[in-house]
């Protein structure tokens, strides 16, 4: 009997379980099964947007916000510190999370509240703060966080105040009318920034973006903040919560606020209904944080 039809049989299966093999491997490197959403937020612009990304990708955009909070350490002058920030836009911009903007737009947005420290007065209230810094760059991650607006945050702070009347008048009215009120402010401020984009020199909805860190039911949240700005250099790690005056209201939820008027660039890798591990690159006009550990 002749061998020769068998062995040449053998050697194409292995030759096709090797090639199987290796599409297998390529697949499974290629799968797209973490969800990252991306807001950019600056004084034109005003971007959000989901993409999908492989174990690979997530971890090399992870990978960008480690290296700047190692970086920052060694960075001495506003330029040093700067050329940190570009550096990482350069590399989101290489990962497609900031799709068709360019580095140079999005080192605008994300620098646009940098001013260097001064010298303050030796009795200046603000000398000796070590929870708050202004004008500020900001990079960090947060498990959790949640933003916001002014007008979003006034109009559920609103509606929270029509639950509390709710023992005291006609609860299915009271209920349709805070739902109605929310409903329609979302509406409007769509709208309304669109609108007077066009007739003042800044953004409304930018310009009242807030962020919040820690919940008023959940106490601090892991993570660290890097700042700095017209007071200094101001860092904060382990467990945080936002020192600013005031909450941001999502109901059932209080959130502290940590910073105000941001511009830059958020990265959401996972969300719960408490909040987003989120990590941030830009600046803004207030930082808050208390750190407790």
């Amino acid at each position: 009997m002749d061998k020769k039809p068998l062995i040449v049989v053998s050697i194409c299966v292995v030759i096709l379980l090797l090639i199987a093999s290796m599409n297998c491997t390529v697949s499974a490197d290629q799968i797209r099964n973490h969800s990252v959403t991306i807001e950019i937020t600056g004084q034109n612009t005003q971007q959000q947007r989901t993409i999908n990304v492989s174990d690979t990708e997530l971890q090399d955009i992870k990978d960008v916000f480690a290296e700047v909070s190692v970086l920052l350490a060694s960075a001495s002058s506003p330029e040093d510190k700067l050329q940190v920030y570009w550096n990482a836009i350069c590399r989101l911009h290489d990962s497609g999370v900031l799709g068709d903007l360019s580095c140079e737009d999005a080192y605008r947005i994300v620098t646009r509240w940098y001013r260097p420290s001064i010298s303050l007065p030796n009795h200046h209230p603000l000398k000796d703060s070590n929870n708050t810094n202004a004008f500020c760059l900001v990079s960090g991650r947060v498990n959790y966080s949640i933003s916001s607006n002014r007008v979003s945050n006034f109009v559920n702070r609103f509606c929270d105040y029509l639950a509390y009347l709710q023992p005291f008048g006609h609860t299915l009215l009271l209920f349709l009318l805070s739902w109605a009120v929310l409903f329609i402010s979302n509406i409007a401020v769509v709208f309304l920034g669109a609108f007077l984009q066009h007739i003042v020199e800044r953004n409304p909805i930018a310009i009242g973006n807030l962020i919040g860190i820690g919940a008023y039911i959940n106490h601090s949240k892991a993570g660290w903040i890097k700042t700095d700005g017209f007071l200094g250099t101001k860092n904060w790690d382990g467990n945080l919560t936002g020192a600013l005056p005031g909450y941001i209201h999502l109901w059932p939820i209080y959130y502290y606020q940590a910073m105000r008027e941001f511009c830059g660039i958020k990265i959401e890798f996972d969300n719960s209904w408490v909040g987003y591990d989120a990590s941030y690159l830009g600046s803004a006009l207030l930082v808050g944080i208390n750190e407790t550990g």
